[in-house]
């Protein structure tokens, strides 16, 4: 079964900061990228995205 979902940033960023492959965070976004959820996204989403990703303490 395929869902669809909204990613929050803050789950993005912490699949990314992740030491755990394990974790539920990381576990989300390998479902993403495995086609089993698909992310629901607005402008508004992805310019969050950019802001906060390009913040200095993300490096």
């Amino acid at each position: 079964m395929r869902y669809s979902a909204v990613i929050d940033t803050n789950v993005l960023v912490s699949a990314l900061l992740s030491p755990k492959n394990d974790s539920a965070t990381v576990q989300v976004i390998e479902k993403v990228l495995k086609k089993e959820i698909t992310i629901l996204y607005s402008d508004e989403i992805l310019n969050e995205y950019t802001d906060v990703l390009n913040r200095k303490k993300f490096n």
